[in-house]
């Protein structure tokens, strides 16, 4: 797992993410256990702990066929039903898992097709099971832009962000626009601060291009002190 990367050229970065595209971890079956802070107050460590060790007592002949990687992922969104489970490319959702359901879930829906319906969401307005991630009310009605790959990444890994088009935007910027268009760029798309001021970002880094002084500093305010602000964290 890679959390610190360094590259002497662009082309090296570029190299380096087509190799990640052809690499057996790309290729992977996930198995996605949600830690943000919800639902490690609700025992999501405990459940990491659990699928690890039935994880490695599987036959290691048969490990090799489900060609199986678990990750400990940042919030899903859906607090109130952590610890969550994800079992992906499926995208069989579990909610309030337990270390105990752990078992049933690696027999069942990993080494098996079976379905836990004890574990599933009810969807209130229908009072049916939903099985899959993407058709809960909850996420099917939401369209996220920078909370695009929350749930879906070890926010811990760089490689996994890579794989999801990480840094991309970055490198387009050093390399093919002046600080005049990185400005415009955050003028023209109206981003605003999420600090509960909503102040322009574009006046902000116009604002610091202008200041007197030779030597600047970026500052990442990833505080959580506030609901406004919770979710700095996760996005970065």
């Amino acid at each position: 797992m890679d959390t610190h990367l360094r590259y002497d050229s662009v082309e090296a970065f570029r190299s380096h993410v087509a190799s990640l595209f052809e690499s057996p971890e790309a290729k992977k079956r996930r198995v996605l256990v949600c830690c943000g802070t919800g639902c490690m107050a609700g025992g999501a460590k405990q459940v990491v702990e659990a699928m690890h060790e039935q994880l490695q007592a599987i036959d290691p002949a048969k490990k090799a066929e489900l060609n199986l990687v678990m990750k400990r992922t940042g919030c899903h969104g859906f607090c109130e039903k952590g610890p969550l489970v994800v079992l992906m490319p499926q995208g069989l959702f579990y909610k309030n898992v337990k270390p105990k359901d752990v078992e049933a879930i690696v027999q069942e829906s990993i080494l098996g097709d079976g379905v836990i319906e004890r574990l599933l969401y009810v969807e209130p307005s229908t009072g049916k099971p939903v099985q899959k991630y993407g058709d809960i009310e909850f996420y099917a009605k939401q369209t996220r832009v920078a909370m695009r790959n929350i749930g879906l990444i070890d926010p811990a890994n760089l490689d996994d962000y890579l794989l999801r088009g990480g840094y991309a935007a970055l490198v387009k910027a050093l390399t093919t626009m002046t600080p005049e268009d990185v400005m415009k760029e955050v003028a023209d798309s109206k981003l605003r601060g999420r600090g509960g001021g909503g102040f322009d970002a574009g006046r902000k880094w116009r604002s610091c291009k202008s200041a007197p002084g030779d030597e600047r500093f970026l500052i990442c305010n990833g505080d959580e002190g506030n609901p406004g602000a919770f979710m700095d964290r996760s996005i970065m």
